[in-house]
């Protein structure tokens, strides 16, 4: 069944049920500009059309099925409602639906229930009587009316300019849509589907320094010490002994930002669940349909009654500010959960498995607030590449920022756990609520940056949390926590776990205003707006100091200190040359380039700055000593005062012997297109392929270059999203690879 729909008889008094004319396991979805948006029947509301406007208070007083209508409007009144049901209506048919809205049955022309995207459940479309489109270079009237088919058809355009068709059959809408999409005449064809735009003016109580703020009214952000730190409000006594302002900042960066909901954090943990206190403004979870490593079947779910570990770092991020509980740090952000067992026996794929299904599936922050217990580095290669896929591929090539916990111990602080210690995630240890270092947060030449988190005195866990509700979690049916009242809350959690989850959501915050940004740019946002601790600088102890929520909201929205057009590199005879361009440098010393190399970021050498200027300047630097196979480089920008920033990642893929036949593709990772370059080949027989993981070939050609440098352009359209070789081959020379990335 496509979709249920109500109409009014001709004869004007019976309200009967029509069955779209579309087989019930027809597959329901819509096509906007090449992607396939499946969607499922939401019975939760439905659309109701009138035959004639109607005043608006008329319909507010009559409509009775749920809350109040969402209300469409015609030249001189209501043209059709949205009505929400109660749940004894959901299972119902829009006919009872209808019947029970408390319109007038005379006025109804049809109805139908609304329409879910597969991709955000919680975003519901209507379906309408048009059809939008706009012709393609194939376009043909002709065979337009021959796939239309027979019905009520009509032809207009709005004064914008907008083409579209209008149906006498709401039911015919959808397939009709479709049919015309997939003949391809045209450049885009969807049907209009009825949406809510939500006014974007809602302003929390708060005010931006200097005048001053209002903490948001939930019960607990009085002990979230992490948030706000007043020193002089609370207890005195452990735990909630307190220095004023060793705190993140949070509340000056409300003033700013509590997060955009296009934002997506990714929890790799032992589960989220539904909570209270992860709702938005209209009460809807922001909790998304997640993944278990385990289980196919699992949606990111904690698996045991007394798994929270996840739940309470959720709550740490992205809390409602709903006077419930306590108050998150991005409040609007969305939660995608990632399920992994920790604590447990888990096996490095699943870890490895979890990270990368996060970014493929648009998570733009990945928290991992969970370690191993040792310092190696370089572990476990297959969880290192899923960090480094997920850093250069993720956000559609931007990079996803990951974040770690540092790691925890009372026996052995003196290095970075694994795989925290990674070049290439942002990893964060804990001081406690009075400036001082904890004395269970591990420290390290890795370690970027410290948060407020649980001291470690008599006992480690007093940090007030989101637990899962009622007698779940860490307030479990037979724990004596009698002393806590909400069983939906815990005060008992702590460690780095806290601080990594606080890095998280900053980092949200700072996307939020700047989505643009690459992870580096990012990561730099952070340790430069750090409050410094400890000795002047970076050190191994509190890394390159205190987040502060505040200074990097306000940081992400302004220039860099130097605005990247490009970092890209190739092999050559002579080993690998770099190539960079800025567009604008402030106060740039130097670039030292660094290959990334056993976990270990190499100074290969430096190459001095601009100065301040707003003129572009291109930049090179040669690696006549690459290593066999992969090579990372990154430039690390250092001003005159000493402050640094990280350029993105450049990889680059060598042979023993082989010849410098072949650049970096671009773009990479690629959608529809992508290019390479073919140097020094000219005149000579080249073989290309692209093969899939697998070695198959999907795509091979022979072709003789003209010029030293040919561009070869390659179509990636039909290529299913994945990670792709690119091999070239010449006379006698070892082949040169490069590998390439498709997303969809």
């Amino acid at each position: 069944m496509l979709f249920r729909i109500l109409f009014r008889s001709v004869f004007g008094l019976a309200v009967a049920l029509l069955i779209a004319q579309t087989s019930h396991a027809q597959e329901l979805y819509y096509w906007s500009s090449g992607v396939k948006h499946r969607l499922a029947e939401n019975p939760q509301s439905v659309i109701l059309y009138l035959n004639q406007e109607v005043p608006e208070a008329a319909l507010r007083m009559s409509a009775r099925a749920g809350d109040a209508p969402v209300l469409g409007y015609g030249a001189n009144g209501v043209s059709r409602l949205v009505v929400d049901l109660p749940a004894s209506l959901r299972a119902a048919d829009p006919d009872a639906a209808a019947r029970a809205s408390g319109v007038d049955p005379a006025l109804l022309r049809s109805a139908a229930f609304g329409l879910s995207l597969e991709e955000d459940p919680s975003f519901t479309m209507w379906p309408t009587y048009r059809i939008v489109y706009r012709p393609g270079k194939l376009f043909d009237r002709s065979r337009m009316m021959e796939l239309l088919g027979a019905g009520d058809w009509s032809f207009g355009e709005t004064g914008g300019g907008i083409r579209y068709i209008q149906a006498g059959d709401l039911a015919q809408v959808l397939p009709a849509a479709n049919r015309l999409y997939e003949s391809g005449m045209f450049e885009w064809c969807h049907p209009d589907f009825a949406s809510i735009a939500h006014g974007q003016s809602y302003v929390p109580n708060y005010s931006c320094p200097p005048a001053g703020f209002v903490l948001p009214s939930d019960p607990y952000m009085n002990v979230q010490y992490y948030l706000h730190n007043t020193g002089s409000n609370s207890n005195s006594v452990y735990p909630y002994r307190r220095n004023n302002d060793i705190d993140i900042d949070a509340p000056e960066a409300w003033c700013l930002s509590l997060g955009d909901s296009n934002i997506i954090v990714a929890v790799v943990d032992e589960g989220v669940e539904a909570h209270e206190d992860l709702v938005d403004y209209n009460g809807s979870s922001r909790l998304l349909t997640g993944y278990t490593t385990s289980d196919p079947a699992g949606v990111g779910e904690p698996r045991n009654n007394n798994d929270a570990h996840g739940q309470a770092v959720a709550g740490i991020i992205a809390a409602s500010h709903n006077n419930l509980g306590g108050a998150g740090i991005a409040p609007n952000v969305k939660i995608l959960p990632v399920h992994v067992y920790i604590d447990g026996v888990s096996s490095p794929s699943e870890f490895a498995d979890a990270i990368s299904w996060a970014w493929q599936n648009g998570a733009d922050v990945i928290n991992n607030s969970w370690a191993y217990s040792v310092c190696s580095q370089n572990l476990y290669p297959v969880i290192d590449q899923a960090i480094l896929d997920a850093v250069t591929l993720g956000r559609g090539g931007k990079g996803a920022v990951v974040t770690f916990s540092a790691g925890q111990s009372t026996v052995s602080r003196s290095c970075i756990a694994y795989p925290s210690n990674s070049p290439y995630v942002i990893t964060t240890g804990a001081v406690d609520q009075r400036a001082r270092r904890t004395n269970y947060s591990r420290e390290g030449s890795q370690l970027d940056l410290v948060a407020p988190s649980s001291i470690k005195d008599s006992i480690e866990v007093n940090v007030t949390v989101m637990d899962r509700m009622g007698d779940l979690g860490y307030n479990f049916t037979g724990i004596p926590y009698t002393d806590y009242t909400n069983r939906n809350y815990t005060m008992w959690f702590g460690g780095t776990s806290v601080s990594c989850a606080q890095t998280s959501g900053v980092s949200a915050l700072v996307l939020s205003v700047n989505p643009n940004l690459t992870y580096t740019e990012v990561r730099n946002t952070l340790i430069t707006t750090a409050d410094n601790m400890g000795a002047a600088g970076f050190d191994t102890i509190f890394g390159h100091g205190r987040l502060n929520a505040y200074a990097a909201v306000s940081s992400a929205s302004t220039n860099l200190p130097v605005e990247w057009l490009s970092f890209r590199g190739w092999e050559t005879q002579a080993g690998v040359l770099l190539e960079w361009v800025t567009v604008s440098e402030t106060g740039n010393a130097y670039y030292a380039v660094e290959r990334i190399a056993n976990g270990q970021a190499i100074e290969l050498g430096r190459v001095a700055g601009a100065g301040t200027t707003a003129d572009r300047q291109t930049y090179t630097f040669e690696d006549r000593r690459p290593l066999p196979g992969l090579n990372v480089y990154r430039l690390r920008q250092v001003d005159q005062d000493g402050s640094q920033s990280f350029s993105s990642l450049v990889e680059i893929w060598t042979e023993p012997g082989g010849a410098a036949m072949l650049s970096v593709p671009y773009p990479n990772p690629a959608s529809d297109a992508f290019t390479f370059e073919l140097l020094g080949l000219a005149g000579q027989e080249v073989r290309w392929s692209l093969l899939d993981l697998q070695g198959r070939a999907m795509y091979s050609a022979v072709l003789v270059p003209q010029a030293a440098v040919e561009a070869v352009p390659v179509q990636a359209a039909s290529l299913p999203a994945g990670m792709y070789v690119l091999r070239v081959e010449s006379g006698g020379h070892t082949p040169a690879l490069q590998r390439v990335t498709i997303l969809k």
